[in-house]
């Protein structure tokens, strides 16, 4: 691969992983079906491509994440064709040095936890909300201007 950004066919949001762009978000999501491959995606890219867009990201693979989860309950189904291929993939290298809450999350959907990669991602989602509240609060208590006395002597 190119060490080059190509937008199109290797985006480096999606080839930044520990591997250092050996292994793809591609080479593993090609294997999982529809939903659990658009979880992974947006969990692999979650704050890369667009770091204010995190918490978007995170909301679009709790939505097929849970997508899943309810076909899942439909059909009664665990079974879901390329999961080997993908655990291999995906298990071949290091992942560990990812924030332990992505390498959790993307564990969790390979491992067919769907229930605790929803779980990881909300606490993600909540823990973004605090840092932006704590922000937030910390703008306004140093916004406190009162302006002096504008009075002036001639």
């Amino acid at each position: 691969m190119s060490e080059l950004n190509d937008p199109v066919n290797h985006p480096s949001h999606y080839t930044d992983g520990p591997t250092l762009g050996r292994l793809e978000c591609l080479d593993i999501t090609r294997w999982l079906p529809f939903d659990l491959g658009n979880a992974f995606k947006y969990i692999w890219r979650a704050g890369k491509k667009d770091p204010a867009k995190m918490a978007e990201d995170l909301q679009k693979a709790k939505f097929y994440l849970i997508d899943w989860f309810d076909e899942l309950r439909t059909w009664q189904s665990t079974l879901y064709h390329g999961r080997a291929a993908a655990e291999v993939l995906f298990y071949k290298t290091d992942y560990r040095q990812w924030e332990s809450w992505r390498y959790r999350a993307l564990r969790s959907i390979l491992c067919g936890n769907v229930e605790e990669a929803i779980n990881i991602i909300e606490h993600q989602l909540n823990a973004l909300e605090a840092v932006e509240a704590e922000a937030e609060r910390q703008f306004n208590s140093g916004c406190n201007y009162e302006p002096e006395d504008e009075t002036y002597d001639d």
